[in-house]
């Protein structure tokens, strides 16, 4: 309920009021609730009925209230070491994380690590899929976006991520 939108409220809110009234109708034996013995009273709960059923209709073809929201934001205090990076910022977030994978490789003189970082980002509602921006104060190793869809984004880059502030931007 905490994630309802304004029409949400009036479709559920159509469908209570239709119980109500088909519950009342009952009572309309009772003196002070003859009012509900017309015929208009009849038509109510299915008028409210057909309202909800055509908003959530509309809703769900993009046509009232847009599932989408037009942008994210998820903006990373990054250290350069092995601490988890600090959240500064965020909008329509649900979840981050950040993996990084390390591949140690010999070679005759000496031996190489290989680091590969994953930031997956889950949006907390479903975001226009458009342009997804990764920027820092910095130069970044090379980076791709590796999957970016209307839920989450993984985005992945060859390196350790060096000390900075990362912000990566959906619009």
């Amino acid at each position: 309920m905490r994630n309802w939108g304004p029409w949400d409220w009036i479709s559920y809110v159509s469908l209570a009021a239709a119980a109500v009234v088909m519950a009342a109708k009952g009572l309309d034996t009772i003196p002070s609730m003859t009012w509900l013995a017309s015929t208009f009273w009849s038509f109510v709960p299915a008028a409210l009925v057909v309202l909800a059923t055509l908003i959530f209709i509309l809703k769900n073809f993009g046509w009232v209230g847009s599932r989408f929201v037009s942008s994210a934001k998820l903006q990373l205090q990054i250290y350069g070491d092995d601490r988890i990076p600090l959240l500064t910022a965020q909008e329509n977030i649900f979840r981050w994380y950040q993996l990084r994978m390390i591949q140690s490789v010999k070679e005759p003189t000496r031996t190489v690590d290989l680091v590969i970082t994953v930031l997956i980002i889950g949006f907390l509602k479903p975001v226009k899929v458009g342009t997804l921006r990764v920027d820092a104060n910095v130069a970044l190793p090379r980076h791709e976006t590796k999957e970016f869809n209307s839920r989450f984004a993984v985005i992945g880059f060859i390196g350790q991520l060096p000390a900075s502030l990362l912000t990566v931007l959906v619009e």
